[in-house]
């Protein structure tokens, strides 16, 4: 199907070529809670185990092995001299060598991104073999996967997120291709997609939600009872062989897996997340993640390509099956949860790319030369809209995040003796998982200040996770990632459940939101990496906002006691770059919105007002 035919060959590998501009450009994302490399390089002093067992260990494995190699060549270089050396440059992010810096980050950014290629590339093989070999919708449809900002964004994140999607698609392409010219599976085949659905799961565990894809066409096309059992059997066994051998320590240190599993089941299903625009799932999936994932136009299109693809007689049911009933499937599992980040439909936006190039592949067969017309118009329109936002997206990623400038901005400051800086953990102290090794402490410090810091590019600033907002201050930072939550929640019953989230998370039991009581003034700056007011960007932690930026970052407002400190830092703002305005305290956008925050009121005020005093 792909060697003699030059034409996929040569979409592909411009498919590729684009994932990869666009996904390595600007190099990792910065820090957040799901970036697993430094799990990884802990994997190394404990035999190989992760000691994290809420997300399963595929791409830990695969990136232990890429950084075992990558130490070895640079042992044999005289780069690095031992292992713990090896170690300790993760905290900077770069390796220093006589010709340069190596990133540290580099052989994972490749992992992600060959992943992301992956899915792409199967995104056309998909379309190619549902719409009988024809190269114009199939490429359409991996392009708008390609070019769009959720693949694009995700491509520079450092976790599971991509590979998940991409295993997905590629047991989806196999369910249909080991089908399509015939009545039923072989025992073969059926293994091949076992392994294939295990290896999902062994990248997330709501992974095995793919198993569906065959075990739909397994149940409409196997006609023998015997043959049947024996393929469910031979199905799910496979799944489980090749999840256990990725996932090893499943089984050496079961309680901390089952520890971490109902941890994960419990967010899923009880906790949820705060602060979203909508905290109805179905609502906010259907409503927000699939169009700024994917992007209005190719969303509505792939909704009357489904529909065009679902009514079509040609295809045969067991394709239709094949195709859909994991996409469906999953998209029901993520709305009957609670967990309401953009990236959790990362796994259906292949699917949709594929429904719009059948909308193309069925604009084309029209016979009337105006709706013909019309349609290809639209299309066009789509495929020009998508190649600006990729550009945007590439203008975007060519800039330093905010915080990073920020931080620069600081080192210029000239501080008081005995000054102090709170700030959030999301800006500054990225989160940190608590499980990490503790038997290797100076590997825990070293990995530590690497997330303090954030990619080399720290100030001297000492965390202050304890202190209360009327302590001994001088510099109060605020960022969107971590205070916009609060600001979204609401006293309506539904938001019930956060309430306990918030009564349970460390970061929000602190006294960091203990600032009404506050009768000091403040000196404010604003820095703003979007086009638009801060009140206007809707609220998503990764995220459905790049239509609104102008650069990488979060929203960020600090708290000056002293206005000359704030002058000075306003000053350096210009020189790097930062959109910065000026106001006080009660113009400020956290302070305004942070004491309007029922919840926050509520429960900080009331619950802990004592611990206060």
């Amino acid at each position: 199907m792909i060697k003699n035919n030059k034409k996929v060959i040569i979409c592909l590998c411009i498919l590729s070529i684009i994932v990869f501009v666009l996904g390595m450009h600007g190099g990792s994302a910065y820090y957040f809670r799901d970036f697993c490399l430094h799990k990884t390089l802990n994997m190394f002093y404990n035999s190989g185990s992760p000691e994290f067992f809420k997300k399963p260990n595929l791409i830990s494995d695969i990136q232990f092995i890429v950084y075992g190699l990558y130490y070895l060549i640079l042992k044999g270089l005289h780069i690095v001299n031992h292992f713990s050396e090896f170690v300790n440059y993760f905290s900077q992010n770069y390796i220093p060598t006589a010709n340069g810096k190596l990133s540290y980050m580099t052989p994972a950014l490749i992992i992600n991104n060959i992943f992301a290629a992956v899915g792409v590339c199967y995104t056309f093989l998909i379309t190619y073999i549902i719409t009988n070999k024809k190269i114009l919708p199939s490429f359409v449809s991996a392009f708008v996967l390609a070019t769009s900002f959720i693949w694009m964004n995700f491509s520079h994140h450092l976790a599971v997120d991509i590979p998940l999607s991409a295993l997905c698609v590629v047991t989806v392409f196999y369910t249909i291709y080991f089908i399509k010219d015939k009545d039923n599976f072989t025992h073969k085949e059926i293994f091949i997609l076992g392994l294939l659905s295990g290896l999902c799961a062994s990248a997330k565990y709501n992974g095995i939600v793919v198993i569906i894809a065959p075990l739909a066409v397994l149940m409409l096309t196997e006609k023998s009872k015997k043959d049947f059992i024996y393929k469910i059997i031979n199905l799910f066994s496979s799944a489980t062989y090749i999840f256990i051998l990725t996932n090893p320590f499943i089984l050496i240190k079961f309680s901390h897996f089952w520890f971490d599993l109902t941890y994960e089941y419990d967010h899923a299903f009880t906790f949820g997340h705060a602060g979203s625009d909508d905290c109805n799932p179905l609502r906010f999936h259907l409503f927000h993640s699939f169009f700024n994932a994917m992007g209005i136009l190719p969303f509505i299109l792939s909704l009357i390509g489904s529909v065009m693809f679902w009514k079509d007689d040609n295809i045969p049911k067991k394709i239709k099956y094949a195709l859909l009933y994991f996409p469906i499937l999953f998209f029901l599992s993520m709305s009957f949860s609670l967990l309401v980040f953009l990236r959790y439909i990362l796994p259906e936006i292949p699917f949709i790319a594929v429904m719009t190039g059948m909308f193309v592949h069925y604009a084309l067969q029209k016979n009337n030369k105006f709706i013909k017309g019309l349609f290809c118009s639209v299309i066009l329109i789509m495929l020009v809209q998508n190649s600006c936002n990729a550009v945007h997206f590439y203008k975007i990623m060519s800039y330093k995040d905010t915080r990073v400038l920020i931080k620069q901005a600081f080192k210029d400051l000239t501080f008081i003796e005995n000054n102090e800086i709170l700030y959030t953990d999301l800006f500054s102290n990225p989160y940190y998982e608590d499980d990490f090794v503790q038997k290797n402490g100076y590997i825990k410090n070293d990995l530590k200040e690497y997330l303090f810091n954030a990619n080399n590019n720290s100030i001297e600033i000492t965390p202050k996770k304890d202190e209360f907002l009327y302590s001994n201050y001088q510099i109060i930072i605020f960022d969107n990632y971590t205070f916009d939550k609060p600001i979204q929640v609401r006293k309506d019953d539904k938001y019930s459940r956060i309430k306990w989230q918030y009564k349970i998370y460390l970061p929000y039991k602190s006294g960091k939101f203990q600032i009404k009581p506050i009768d000091e003034d403040f000196y404010v700056v604003q820095v703003n990496p979007f086009k638009v007011d801060k009140s206007k960007v809707p609220f998503d932690i990764l995220r459905s906002d790049f239509k609104y930026r102008e650069k990488q970052g979060p929203f960020v407002e600090i708290y000056f006691k002293d206005k000359k400190l704030r002058d000075i830092f306003a000053e350096n703002c210009t020189k790097y770059q930062l959109k910065c305005s000026i106001t006080d305290k009660e113009h400020g956008y956290y302070y305004t919105n942070l004491k309007k925050s029922d919840i926050i009121e509520d429960f900080i005020f009331s619950e802990e007002k004592d611990s206060y005093k």
